[in-house]
């Protein structure tokens, strides 16, 4: 293999990386919509949460059930969600970026 194909065969393997990447990372256009309002979407909202939960391995714990009187801002918990969502998601990313770096043999 010429040194050109080896870097055109990283370049590839970077831009693969990126994208699973921006895939794991992505979040649903109907979710973004969904927060847009997020006084009146919020049971949707939270309905959303478990599917993106579940997809991600985690289960989701209803707002109502911590908090059955309220009392906590809606916006306050879905930025709670939402961290914790990118932080699953960055561990991914991190799991994905190692996997590759192992099996490229460390040449990113």
């Amino acid at each position: 293999m010429t040194a050109a194909e080896k870097i055109a065969l990283d370049e590839a393997g970077k831009k693969q990386m990126d994208n699973a990447i921006a895939l794991v990372m992505l979040e649903s256009t109907e979710l973004k919509e969904l927060k847009k309002n997020i006084t009146a979407n919020f049971l949707i909202i939270q309905d959303t949460y478990v599917d993106v939960f579940k997809s991600l391995g985690l289960k989701y714990i209803y707002y109502e059930k911590i908090y059955p009187n309220g009392g906590y801002a809606e916006e306050k918990w879905i930025q709670e969600m939402d961290k914790k969502i990118n932080e699953v998601k960055k561990k991914r990313v991190r799991d994905i970026t190692e996997k590759y770096s192992v099996t490229a043999g460390g040449n990113m």
